[in-house]
């Protein structure tokens, strides 16, 4: 009977402490397949992220003049000096392309430098920035700003915006709960939420190898935005791990 009692416990615990899904809207859930991640863990050399039909070019930590000068002059300008940077290709399900540059660590005057065109209020020193730039001629360039990543306050989930040079707007949300859990007054950040015009369109898991949902009745351009967001999200992790050592 011991026996009996201890391998019911040893099962329940084991399911326990399986890692459950971030808690994404029920929209979100009726609209979007989850996308198990590949690529996100393990060596960091050569590293590719996959998910569902999405991929990505080798990922880079740091920005090489040659080539990313060219495609996101002002950006780099900006953050040069920073020390924290990561640079990829995403490629989406439909073979959209873009340039994505990101930097998480960088001096505070340099935040002021992207009031012009995202004005947030800086209320955080730990801020994460980039830049989309698509290859389709007619899209947008996007920017991004993202205030403590990692956590924020409980009833502030709004912790982020994206924001193209026509005045589209992703806003970006923590998700603080696990799906089946409570938040057990949780301040950390599982993973993000995009809304567009109101709607989700979008989310990504940040715990362990990763997970993303992208909405499947947004347009081409659209994907291409949230894949990307979605993407620097997960390895920015691995880039503070590089740093930290």
């Amino acid at each position: 009977m011991r026996i009996y009692q201890f391998l019911v416990i040893a099962i329940v615990l084991f399911a326990d402490c399986k890692t459950p899904d971030i808690a994404v809207s029920d929209e979100l859930q009726n609209n979007a397949e989850a996308m198990g991640v590949k690529g996100r863990q393990g060596l960091q050399f050569n590293q590719v992220v996959r998910y569902g039909g999405y991929t990505t070019s080798k990922v880079k930590r740091g920005w090489t003049k040659s080539r990313e000068f060219s495609i996101a002059a002002g950006f780099v300008a900006r953050f040069q000096k920073a020390e924290q940077k990561l640079s990829f290709t995403q490629i989406t399900d439909e073979q959209r392309s873009g340039e994505v540059l990101a930097v998480n660590s960088f001096k505070n005057n340099e935040v002021d430098l992207l009031k012009g065109f995202l004005s947030l209020p800086f209320a955080y020193e730990d801020t994460y920035a980039g830049t989309i730039v698509p290859k389709d001629e007619g899209d947008e360039a996007w920017e991004f700003v993202i205030h403590n990543p990692d956590s924020s306050l409980p009833r502030d989930a709004d912790c982020g915006l994206a924001r193209n040079g026509t005045g589209d707007e992703i806003l970006i949300r923590a998700v603080k709960k696990l799906e089946g859990r409570s938040v057990w007054g949780q301040l950390d950040n599982f993973g993000f939420e995009f809304l567009y015009r109101g709607k989700v369109i979008g989310a990504v898991s940040v715990i362990n190898s990763g997970k993303v949902w992208i909405a499947n009745d947004i347009n081409p351009a659209l994907k291409l935005v949230v894949s990307s967001l979605s993407t620097s999200l997960m390895l920015r992790h691995s880039l503070q791990e590089g740093f930290s050592n």
